[in-house]
């Protein structure tokens, strides 16, 4: 209830209400559909009706979706609602995701976007997920989800119906003051007494037209009485603008008499000297055009994110094979690195980052569960050489790591990274080999879980195209021939963009 007042509070909502460029219905729905409200541009009148919302029944998914489609196909003359099929429809679903998978197979058009408010925590977030259109529309009910609709609403949804200008009209009615100088109308204009016309069907993008004047007395003068743009636009309405007056100060200084010369019989007396009045060129008038533009999404600061870390370390028997000749064997490497970037972490407030460690080779283990604990993560690291085995399941490493970062342990604030380090293959002990890993990699994905992937050691021994393909972004792949590599690799190239991916 509060989340959709807080919805009809926003100013962009209020605005596009006001506007007509949205309307708004809302239903509720259990074991049963109800309409509370038909589709309307009154948002109070929504509002209002949220109180009538109330618990209890079963959770019928088909039956809410079904509902709320009845609304967006109304065509009630009464209430106006007409002309739908040029409108963005959107159904916006509220609910834990305790409905029954066989009530997912409702289907809505496939022309309804279907966006996801998951309110609660577990397994049925799934759910949820596959009745959304798109991934990114899935959000979680908390303190951050209207600044996310509202990102969504302006990025996707909100459409921006282009207005031509299908004619234009100039017009200036001169001021009695004023005297047009002849032949100075440029651009077609036409000339009636004082008033000069131009006409455009349609005007160009940008049209300049102009003419002279002569002032007739001295003083602060208005050039015009009257100065317009009227237009009919491609929606077939008529519009209007006035320009700013523009005003000439016009001043000039009467000759100094002097003394004439003495007449003489043949001399005739000169003309009267004539004061010529000070011309000042006008300046072009612009029709006032306005802009709305997207709202930009905060900028990510570092040092104000909370981090969810998933470190996943290949423990298979190469990887007890040196990183060179001479040098530490590859899981030493790969524990001190992640030593590491562990130590980069947020642990002081004990409520800042967490961090978990898996391991695999034919299995994957998880070595400790997604703590704040430093000294709990470092132990965890040690333990993983112990765990060494033949096998390289890296499929079976994410989903380990896939299942912790959406336990009850994570925070809807935090942002969810995994880092896998592995030297090797993807073995084929079952069936699939890098499928079941690309399998893997787009769960993870769709979780919105960022995922480095870095290869050590030999890039023979590696399947670097695999582990660039299921890499977050193809640069999120780094292969580190060697220890120190990867400790500069931790530091300067991955550090960073936990936070802010």
């Amino acid at each position: 209830q509060r989340f959709i007042r807080d919805f009809f509070d926003e100013p962009q909502i209020q605005e596009d209400l006001a506007g007509g460029a949205l309307r708004v219905g809302m239903v509720s729905f259990n074991n049963r559909g109800r309409r509370l409200v038909s589709l309307t541009e009154q948002g109070k009148r929504a509002a209002t009706r949220v109180s009538l919302l109330r618990g209890g029944g079963l959770t019928r998914i088909d039956i809410g979706l079904r509902t709320a489609e009845r609304v967006l196909q109304d065509r009630n003359r009464r209430y106006g609602i007409l002309h739908d099929d040029d409108r963005t429809k959107v159904i916006v679903v509220i609910s834990d995701g305790g409905f029954c998978d066989r009530d997912l197979r409702a289907r809505v058009q496939k022309e309804i976007e279907i966006v996801g408010l998951f309110a609660g925590r577990g397994p049925y977030k799934r759910r949820m997920r596959d009745i959304v259109t798109e991934n990114e529309y899935l959000l979680d009910l908390n303190a951050r989800a209207l600044k996310e609709l509202m990102f969504i609403y302006g990025k996707d949804f909100l459409r921006v119906d282009p207005v031509n200008m299908e004619t234009l009209t100039l017009k200036e009615q001169l001021a009695d003051t004023m005297e047009l100088v002849p032949g100075s109308v440029s651009n077609g204009g036409v000339v009636n007494g004082s008033t000069i016309e131009w006409a455009f069907a349609p005007p160009d993008a940008s049209v300049t037209v102009t003419y002279e004047v002569k002032p007739l007395q001295e003083g602060y003068l208005d050039v015009t009485d009257e100065s317009d743009a009227l237009w009919t636009d491609n929606k077939a309405r008529d519009g209007s603008q006035p320009f700013p007056d523009v005003r000439l100060s016009v001043n000039y200084d009467p000759p100094t008499p002097t003394s004439p010369p003495p007449p003489t019989p043949t001399d005739v007396p000169p003309d009267p000297p004539t004061a010529t009045p000070e011309v000042i060129v006008l300046k072009p008038a612009y029709l006032p055009v306005a802009f709305r533009e997207e709202e930009k999404p905060d900028i990510c600061e570092p040092s104000r994110q909370r981090v969810d870390l998933a470190v996943v370390i290949d423990t298979s028997i190469s990887m007890s094979d040196a990183t060179s000749p001479g040098g530490p064997p590859k899981i030493d490497a790969a524990i001190a690195a992640a030593k590491g970037l562990v130590g980069q972490l947020k642990f002081a407030s004990g409520n800042q980052d967490q961090a978990t460690v898996i391991g695999f080779n034919s299995r994957a283990a998880l070595a400790t569960r997604l703590t704040f604990d430093r000294v709990a993560i470092d132990t965890a690291l040690d333990v993983l050489k112990a765990t060494q085995a033949p096998g390289t399941r890296i499929d079976l490493g994410l989903d380990e790591a896939r299942a912790e970062l959406n336990s009850a342990r994570i925070r809807q604030t935090a942002t969810q990274t995994i880092v896998l380090v592995t030297d090797a293959l993807q073995n084929d002990l079952d069936a699939g080999g890098r499928q079941q890993v690309t399998a893997a990699a787009n769960l993870v994905r769709s979780d919105g879980i960022s995922l480095f992937t870095v290869g050590i050691g030999a890039g023979a021994d590696i399947d670097e195209a695999l582990l660039q393909s299921i890499a977050t972004r193809p640069e999120f792949y780094i292969h580190a021939p060697d220890a120190s590599t990867l400790e500069t690799i931790y530091r300067e190239r991955i550090a960073p963009l936990i936070p802010c991916p």
